[in-house]
């Protein structure tokens, strides 16, 4: 009976009392690591209440696929400093935003996302993923020449080049009937690949005279989206899924080896950057500069041509204004940069585009330095995770006015030097600030009007079906364009142009 009841004891009994041990210690951990949490120094910070428990709150956010919204609704409800997290604060305050990014701040990025679709191999070091400020800086500084130097900082005439190319194929489309029901949005990414891989390679992969994605491109970059997307949720759930994910195997294997898509387009890179460059810099800086090219551009592009479209007042009006410009005959085609600048209403359509439609809605995470800081009256300790809100921070009604969520051009057009200067200094901030700032955004800004301006130039566009609007979805660090972009090209006869002249009035 004594054995019997040892038997029991050392079999059933000790296990079960060793995991009633176990999991009471570890709830106590727990309830003492939030009560901290609660009373620290954040406990001032307002935010929503179940945020400041637990990352379930981000986590929740983040599968919503309306991330860039929320992060906006919390700082309008809370003020420019709130609390998403037990340890992460965010903020959409252009000043904190200018102080964090600045080079002496003494900050540094925090990349949470390990899984990125564009840095293929982490033994070699990625400005972006540097977390030493000097090294970000320094990393920063000698990407240019790696990749761009070998091409003359006058690229628009390699734009132009396939601009032309792309405007033909559209042409094509159109001949086979009066009115034609197109994706415009699929072409609008073919044209973005091949200027940039012409730009960063020396030559296109040739997506607009196959009208195909090539090598896959496009769909690797959007399933690399989700991918960081899925594991990011997972991390904010368990951290452990942070050191998975650094593993090297799975972070090349499927890049570099792939027969077709990516695997291609890496060894395609790597022979060019073997005869121009060097291998060590060149892999992350391009396949960086390939993400944020194809994609921010391609979805300014798209969310900017749609916001026209869909605003009589402002398709008209901007129409107007591209038949004055043409038949006065000053106007290259296609259009140079210095003509579109003297476009003032088309300037006006991209700035307000990208102010209301940023393409990065990545909640950017800085971690306060040693000794803490204060940001926005509140005392912060050091370590705490602070987010830059980039859609929040182009919706301050101080700045762009009351209806900072109406998509208005007219904004732009203002003789109020002061305040056009003071939204000029919040609207740049999409792309960075200091040495953060984004290496290709004069380039995005000379892509963007000029395909604008060509298109309506030539063709007459309007929505094939208004009841299929596309829709922004948060997946990765860009805001995506959920469905296609469906529209209605027509050919314009320049014999017989449309009349626009009801809306000449309106830019005189």
């Amino acid at each position: 009976m004594a054995t019997f009841f040892l038997v029991l004891i050392l079999r059933y009994i000790l296990p079960l009392c060793v995991v009633y041990i176990f999991s009471a210690v570890v709830r106590l951990d727990l309830w003492v690591r939030l009560i901290w949490r609660h009373r620290c120094g954040l406990s001032q910070v307002p935010g929503p209440r179940f945020a400041r428990w637990s990352r379930l709150w981000i986590t929740r956010a983040l599968a919503s696929g309306r991330a860039h919204e929320i992060w906006a609704e919390v700082n309008a409800a809370y003020g420019p400093v709130a609390r998403i997290g037990p340890n992460q604060v965010i903020t959409d305050d252009p000043e904190i935003t200018r102080r964090i990014l600045a080079s002496s701040s003494g900050y540094r990025y925090i990349y949470e996302h390990p899984f990125n679709p564009s840095h293929i191999d982490s033994s070699v070091s990625d400005s972006r993923l540097e977390y030493d400020v000097e090294k970000h800086y320094k990393t920063s500084a000698t990407s240019f020449p790696s990749f761009i130097a070998g091409f003359p900082w006058g690229t628009e005439n390699t734009v132009d080049d396939l601009l032309l190319v792309w405007l033909n194929s559209l042409r094509t489309c159109c001949a086979k009937s009066d009115e034609t029901i197109y994706d415009i949005s699929k072409s609008i990414e073919f044209l973005t690949i091949d200027i940039t891989t012409k730009l960063l390679l020396g030559r296109e992969v040739g997506c607009i005279k196959q009208n195909r994605d090539v090598h896959g491109t496009m769909r690797k970059l959007d399933t690399g989206n989700r991918l960081w997307q899925y594991l990011l949720l997972a991390i904010q759930l368990n951290p452990l899924f942070l050191y998975i994910a650094k593993i090297p195997y799975l972070r090349r294997n499927d890049f570099l080896n792939s027969r077709n898509g990516d695997g291609r387009l890496i060894r395609t890179i790597r022979r060019v950057a073997d005869e121009h460059a060097s291998r060590e810099q060149i892999d992350p800086q391009v396949m960086d500069s390939l993400a944020g090219g194809l994609e921010m551009t391609s979805i300014s592009l798209q969310r900017t041509l749609l916001c026209i479209i869909t605003n009589p007042h402002v398709y008209n009006t901007l129409c107007a204004e591209i038949r004055r410009a043409v038949a006065r005959g000053n106007i290259s085609d296609p259009i140079r940069d210095c003509e579109a600048k003297q476009c003032m209403y088309l300037h006006a359509c991209v700035l307000e585009g990208l102010r209301r439609f940023p393409p990065l809605s990545e909640l950017c995470e800085y971690v306060i330095p040693p000794g803490g800081d204060i940001l926005g009256g509140f005392i912060l300790p050091e370590g705490t995770l602070v987010g830059l809100n980039v859609w929040g921070l182009q919706l301050h009604a101080d700045v762009y006015g009351g209806n900072g969520k109406v998509f208005s051009p007219e904004r732009w057009l203002t003789e109020d030097f002061d305040k056009l200067h003071a939204m000029h200094r919040q609207h740049s901030l999409m792309f960075g600030h200091g040495g953060t700032k984004c290496l290709g955004a004069p380039i995005a800004m000379m892509l963007i009007p000029k395909v604008i301006f060509e298109i309506l130039r030539h063709f007459d566009v309007a929505i094939a079906d208004p009841s299929q609007l596309c829709h922004v979805k948060s997946e990765g660090p860009f805001s995506q364009i959920q469905t296609g972009l469906q529209v209605r090209l027509k050919k314009i006869d320049y014999t017989h142009p449309p009349p626009y002249e009801h809306a000449m009035e309106l830019i005189n």
